[in-house]
């Protein structure tokens, strides 16, 4: 039997989406879809089995967006680790992480990834509301782009299956009013490890954004996260570059547990939160849960 390519084929026209069914893609094959589902049951029974919860920790979590029809699930997600935990800036986390401050109690640090709009449009007005801090990691590149840039980058960059737009220049101000934060995710969205032996590009894409981000927003850029944000996507040369050029700490996308003034504060570990999933699956990796990259 010939495997479906992609159940959702991509747009050919100049509109962006906005809900999730039209903008992630969809599994392919028979053996990816029974692949996921497989995963999906094994970490469904881990979430109703899991029991654990430590009265005191540090842990990042994270998403890349928050389409229309997730909106109220999202709300509800917050609402639950408001109950498990206290949400902290990011200045605040470091404190812990370095020990300048005590971890004395269940404590969560929240970021975003990519740039997209919804993060403005559906995101923020809920964290706003229930007071929950959080950096938003942007590519400089793509921030109010085409329609053709931007479609480039979610179909070959991020791999998604239609274009979600991003977001302007002026969104991350009004973002910075309201008190959050805006980090780098480098220009465009590169794999730092395949360009870290030419020094210029490398510097280029860490410093420019970090420079743009400042000229147009008028803050200061102390932090980034690496695009795709495993650990072969960075090496010690891109650490090196990211430590020179000014930032002050940088994160990754695979999950791990944060040890006080034992976790590298330029490989810092976030679990995702992924709005595709259950609210007891995404509670069972906030609670620190497959603490290594969830893989089956």
């Amino acid at each position: 039997m010939q495997n479906n390519i992609n159940i959702i084929p991509l747009v050919i026209d100049d509109n962006f989406v906005n809900k999730s069914y039209h903008a992630i893609r969809s599994e392919s094959g028979i053996l990816n879809i029974g692949r996921k589902f497989f995963r999906n049951s094994l970490l469904s029974l881990f979430s109703l089995l899991n029991k654990k919860l430590e009265d005191k920790f540090l842990r990042c979590l994270y998403l890349h967006h928050v389409f229309d029809d997730q909106i109220e699930k999202f709300e509800q997600l917050f609402l639950n680790l408001k109950e498990l935990g206290h949400f902290i800036d990011t200045d605040t986390m470091m404190e812990m992480l370095e020990g300048k401050k005590e971890i004395d109690g269940r404590y969560f640090h929240l970021s975003f990834d990519d740039g997209f709009k919804n993060n403005f449009t559906n995101a923020v007005p809920i964290l706003s509301k229930y007071e929950i801090p959080c950096i938003f990691f942007v590519p400089t590149d793509f921030i109010g782009a085409s329609w053709e840039k931007t479609k480039y980058y979610c179909i070959e960059t991020t791999r998604h299956a239609n274009v979600i737009e991003m977001l302007t220049w002026e969104e991350l101000r009004d973002m910075t009013s309201l008190g959050f934060e805006i980090g780098s995710h480098t220009r465009s969205h590169t794999q730092l490890s395949s360009i870290s032996h030419d020094e210029d590009l490398l510097k280029n894409e860490l410093l420019f954004s970090k420079e743009e981000i400042e000229k147009k927003i008028q803050i200061e850029c102390k932090y980034i996260a690496w695009p795709f944000g495993r650990h072969n996507d960075i090496d010690a040369a891109s650490l090196s570059m990211i430590q020179t050029v000014g930032y002050n700490a940088c994160f990754g996308a695979f999950r791990g547990t944060v040890f006080q003034k034992m976790t590298n504060t330029f490989e810092i570990p976030r679990h995702e939160m992924d709005l595709q999933l259950s609210f007891l699956q995404n509670e069972y990796f906030a609670k620190g849960n497959m603490e290594m990259e969830f893989k089956i």
